[in-house]
């Protein structure tokens, strides 16, 4: 973690490896179309995240798992119970992290009913969790409903790596076991930012002040070794995952040809793989492009 000596960089990537369970890839003809999907969730959740300075914090796709045995599912049938699941998730990836190449962040896309507990009773609005401060810590992971194809998923999404980076809820006290964190006590949960009551509100797609700042937070006490991007070390262990990082790269180079050689910067590489692949969408093809415009 930072001591508060090192230099903060003007941007920090963080690497998300998403998994999409049997229930939410089985939509998706190829694996292909899957990550395109994943990438264009992500490049949503990174225009939410452009708002954060000192530093910036943009999300970098490494790797994405379709599950076959679900090995953090106790009940395999449609409804999802998000505690045990999260928990379960939780041990998985850390015992798999060095095969998803270090991630500093994971989740997993759920095309389930997820289901929390609230007052006692089971509550099927529950749509997704992370872990607090999450961040290149042990339990690194969040999970969330979307339909898969919808991009219903995608604020949640946006919710949940927010968790992750270290947003609590808007109108929450300061945490006692993060004594130098910000509380966000003064952004009223009703005020309707992504962290608050979001729902149909003008200021839903955006981040509170006191988020950004709860995010800056614990980004920048996380240290070098937390920004460091680890990615381009592993493209091989991404070979388990056809149609992933490997592609993307091959996309990347063919894409920027005639302007840089791609290859030469291992740093560009990783950033590009997922910034020319939603370009790309972006410029050619009106119809996905219509979908991503719906999320907004």
């Amino acid at each position: 973690s930072n001591s508060g000596t090192e230099k903060v960089p003007k941007k920090v990537t963080v690497e998300i490896f998403a998994i999409s369970d049997t229930h939410h890839s089985r939509f998706f003809h190829n694996k292909t179309k899957l990550t395109v999907y994943v990438c264009l969730i992500i490049n949503v959740a990174n225009i939410r995240l452009s708002e954060t300075s000192d530093p910036t914090i943009q999300l970098l796709f490494t790797g994405i798992e379709v599950s076959k045995n679900e090995p953090y599912l106790n009940d395999k049938g449609y409804m999802l119970n998000a505690e045990t699941t999260i928990q379960a998730l939780g041990r998985y990836a850390f015992h798999v992290k060095q095969r998803l190449g270090y991630p500093d962040t994971l989740y997993l896309f759920t095309g389930r009913d997820a289901y929390g507990q609230r007052w006692g009773r089971s509550d099927r609005g529950l749509r997704g969790l992370g872990y607090d401060n999450g961040l290149c810590s042990d339990w690194f992971v969040a999970l969330g409903e979307d339909v898969p194809g919808t991009f219903s998923g995608a604020d949640t999404f946006a919710h949940e790596v927010a968790h992750l980076l270290g947003a609590s809820h808007d109108g929450q006290p300061p945490d006692p076991r993060y004594p130098g964190r910000p509380g966000a006590q003064h952004c009223p949960f009703h005020y309707g930012y992504l962290m608050g009551n979001a729902k149909r509100s003008r200021v839903g797609h955006h981040y509170s002040q006191c988020s950004l700042q709860q995010m800056r937070y614990i980004v920048r006490l996380r240290g070098s070794a937390c920004w460091r991007v680890t990615a381009t070390k592993t493209y091989n262990v991404t070979k388990k995952y056809p149609g992933m990082v490997l592609t993307m790269e091959a996309y990347c180079q063919r894409k920027f040809a005639a302007k840089k050689d791609v290859t030469a910067s291992e740093y560009f590489k990783a950033q590009c793989s997922v910034r020319c692949l939603f370009n790309e969408v972006h410029e050619t093809n009106s119809n996905r492009h219509s979908s991503f415009q719906d999320v907004e």
